[in-house]
């Protein structure tokens, strides 16, 4: 198949004196995106990214003044457009078949639109400017909740189109640079509302247990597996029902490690972690025990009918999942070791792979469909009805300091939330939502403010927006999982020995030292 590589000058793209355009264009893309004269763009990527480490969003945030906020304000003006003009860089370089696929056109429209916002934001030096650039922000954080859907469908329609290889290195540069850049956006709208909090006193100090910002200082290992396994769990009961045994999952070693992270990113990968052991182990334990259930296993309708029948069928408890802490000097490792029946060598080479198998393709668009927007975080691994268990007081303790932000910037934010509405409900954005005095529970009721009682911070806005059924397999959690951990500095490893089990492990920076993974460079002469 003839393509046009966006390597070409824009004048070669645009030209209509073109034979091999007009060619493409006429026979092949019928809606061809809207290409823009880059000499703009260029100069934004000739620029570099700063990274930074969670320690210096400690350090910064832990002695927050108002020149600190405006310091910030305008770290994060000229991160954002240059962040992601890379990106855009990396789009016009993927062959012109590709990046004209109704997905990825979708997130590169995106994508243009976010660098016009922010490459014209002026210069912040007052609160006002800063309120008014948090609004920004948070507009385009809601926006883009639709960019790793796309991206992932248009990739699967794509991957006979292009090498996979080079597929699966386009998604990991271009989803880590979406994280850093979350990372740095919601880190400034928290502190913007710790900062306009009337209970904020500068120079007060932290407790251990306490945020800044969206760091978590003291982010115990335990407690992150026990929350994300009473929600995985909650998750299975969903999807196989009340009569289904499910497996224990036992912690041990290093029970009192610690480390400084962003909740949400841990959260993610070991709630992944632990729901594929899960899975693997019940229909491990289901197959064995009842012989019918391999044929019924991917029909939803017939595997709820047979599970039905056999519900007064005693089925002995399966395996358990058993998670290993181990703590060192400069890491904190997390094992999980499961005996599901391992993976099969065929699916080996696709773990890591978004791109995946075509034999699984079509039923992967299918599932992925489904989910329209995602945040990649707990809240949207759990079960359709957004009823949560009770969380932990650490999380507790983050949405009650969210709770506190000041009446001007919640005014702001309630103002642009009426122009914003999706799927015909107001969407909640988590930012402006945990600056209510009371929060929307899903059972229809408002209630105040409780530790022991309420939903996950991120719940409001992102239950509402992917009502995911339990049993739903995106097959993306794991090569997503690994873009998480590697962004810190971290590792996600996984032994599979077929026919028994898989251990999987996380490893984690424990000093919170480590810059984050960009891959920041776009070539200069990608048109």
């Amino acid at each position: 198949m003839l393509y046009l590589p966006l390597s070409a000058t824009f004048s070669q793209i645009t030209s209509n004196n073109s034979s091999s355009y007009r060619g493409i264009h006429d026979t092949h893309i019928p809606q061809a995106p809207k290409w823009r004269p880059v000499t703009v763009l260029d100069e934004w990527v000739g620029k570099e990214a700063r990274p930074i480490s969670l320690r210096q969003l400690m350090v910064f945030g832990r002695s927050l003044t108002e020149a600190r906020l405006i310091s910030s304000a305008n770290y994060v003006r000229t991160e954002l457009p240059t962040r992601i003009a890379h990106r855009i860089r990396d789009m016009q370089r993927l062959p012109y078949v590709v990046v004209t696929n109704p997905h990825i056109q979708e997130v590169y429209e995106l994508y243009y639109a976010a660098f016009e916002t922010f490459r014209r934001v002026r210069e912040i030096k007052t609160l006002d400017d800063n309120d008014k650039f948090c609004s920004t922000i948070a507009s385009m954080l809601r926006a883009h909740l639709t960019v790793i859907p796309k991206l992932a469908m248009g990739v699967l329609q794509c991957s006979e189109l292009m090498d996979n290889t080079e597929l699966d290195r386009f998604m990991n540069t271009i989803l880590r640079s979406r994280i850093s850049r979350r990372v740095i956006a919601e880190q400034h709208l928290s502190l913007t509302e710790t900062f306009n909090a009337p209970w904020f006193s500068p120079g007060a100090k932290l407790s251990e247990t306490e945020f800044i910002g969206e760091v978590f200082l003291k982010c115990v290992a335990k407690d992150v597996i026990d929350k994300c396994g009473r929600t995985i769990n909650q998750l299975a009961r969903a999807a196989y029902g009340p009569h289904v045994p499910l497996p224990e999952i036992k912690i041990n070693g290093h029970l009192e490690a610690n480390f400084p992270y962003i909740l949400s990113h841990i959260e993610y990968v070991v709630g992944e972690l632990l729901r594929n052991s899960v899975t693997a182990v019940v229909e491990q334990n289901l197959r064995h025990h009842i012989p019918m259930y391999s044929i019924h296993a991917q029909d939803q309708a017939a595997r709820e009918e047979l599970m039905y029948k056999m519900r007064d069928k005693c089925i002995p408890k399966p395996h358990q999942i058993e998670v290993t802490i181990c703590e060192s000097a400069q890491h904190v490792t997390i094992r999980v070791s499961d005996r599901g029946g391992g993976i099969d060598r065929d699916e080996l080479p696709y773990l890591w792979s978004f791109a995946k198998s075509h034999k699984s393709s079509d039923r992967r668009l299918e599932n992925i469909s489904q989910v329209p927007k995602m945040a990649a975080t707990l809240a949207e691994l759990g079960p359709a009805d957004g009823i949560w268990p009770n969380i932990d007081p650490q999380a507790a303790d983050h949405h009650r300091g969210r709770e506190r932000e000041s009446a001007s910037f919640r005014k702001k934010s309630d103002e642009w939330d009426e122009h914003d509405k999706l799927d015909g409900k107001e969407a909640d954005d988590h930012h402006h939502t945990k600056g209510k005095g009371k929060e929307k529970h899903f059972d229809g009721g408002d209630k105040e403010d409780d530790p022991l009682n309420h939903t996950h911070p991120h719940a409001s806005s992102l239950s509402s927006l992917s009502s995911r059924p339990p049993n739903l397999r995106l097959g993306m959690g794991l090569p997503l999982s690994r873009v998480y951990a590697e962004y810190w500095a971290g590792k996600l490893e996984l032994h599979s020995l077929e026919g028994y089990g898989v251990d999987m492990f996380l490893q984690i920076s424990k000093l919170g030292n480590k810059n984050e993974q960009l891959t920041t460079r776009a070539t200069m002469d990608a048109v």
